[in-house]
């Protein structure tokens, strides 16, 4: 299972001609697809105009991932 996680501080960021969290995600599913996955391993989890300081577990998809991801089995890549 591959989980992807993307996130922009502000929501112009979010808005699709922003810095974008669909380039995010076309990256992240790129990796994905390099290393074998299908594409109904792959999850995708974005946080819209949160702050990087915010801890990942406090975030709301930040804490959903790290709640659906296997234990000790993850590893992570940044884009």
């Amino acid at each position: 299972m591959f989980l992807i996680y993307s996130r922009v501080s502000t929501q112009e960021q979010a808005d699709p001609n922003g810095s974008s969290l669909v380039e995010q995600n076309r990256k992240g599913k790129a990796i994905a697809q390099l290393r074998n996955a299908q594409t109904f391993d792959i999850a995708t989890y974005e946080d819209a105009g949160v702050s990087g300081s915010i801890i990942l577990t406090e975030r709301p998809s930040g804490g959903r991932m790290m709640a659906d991801g296997p234990r000790n089995s993850m590893c992570g890549n940044s884009i």
